[in-house]
């Protein structure tokens, strides 16, 4: 049976995503950013509807089979910036309302898959193109990939200590 998980860098100008297999290993199947900048107007509502309806094209593709999101956990820097990366990952979660969202702390994701919580943006990127043989990977679509990561091994690890 398919199962597949997705996980998301929510922003509201170019958020990024990732899609991983779950069969019988993890396998990253698909990655890439939903980009706002190609939206004509600078309106927060036009932003979001586009970004709803990106989303959507994704959970088109693999909705049935989608088990669970990942997302990163949003933390407060710059108060507009926070607001309006809310109302991109309200957006991401009204698209899927009946699935589990588990939230992932950069510093968690950092620690967890490079050893130290204080490493930076271009660390990460180089992680996952080194991890996932990857060429291009630009910095919102290297954070969902490495938060959809970090979040399948977490669950995973929880599942198998439950299990014993």
């Amino acid at each position: 049976m398919l199962k597949y998980v997705l996980s998301f860098d929510p922003s509201l100008s170019c958020t990024g995503y990732a899609v991983f297999s779950l069969s019988e290993q993890i396998k990253l199947v698909e990655y890439g950013t939903v980009n706002t900048n190609t939206v004509k107007t600078k309106k927060h509502n036009d932003k979001l509807f586009f970004i709803h309806a990106k989303i959507n094209e994704i959970k088109g593709k693999y909705g049935e089979h989608l088990q669970y999101i990942i997302i990163e956990k949003g933390f407060s820097r710059f108060n507009a910036s926070t607001q309006a990366i809310y109302k991109a990952r309200g957006v991401i979660e009204s698209v899927f309302p009946k699935l589990d969202f588990i939230e992932i702390p950069v510093s968690t994701v950092r620690l967890k898959l490079l050893g130290k919580g204080s490493k930076g943006k271009d660390d990460v990127r180089q992680w996952v193109t080194e991890s996932f043989t990857l060429d291009k990977v630009n910095e919102d679509e290297a954070d969902a990939i490495a938060v959809g990561y970090c979040g399948i091994m977490i669950r995973e690890e929880n599942y198998e200590q439950k299990s014993n």
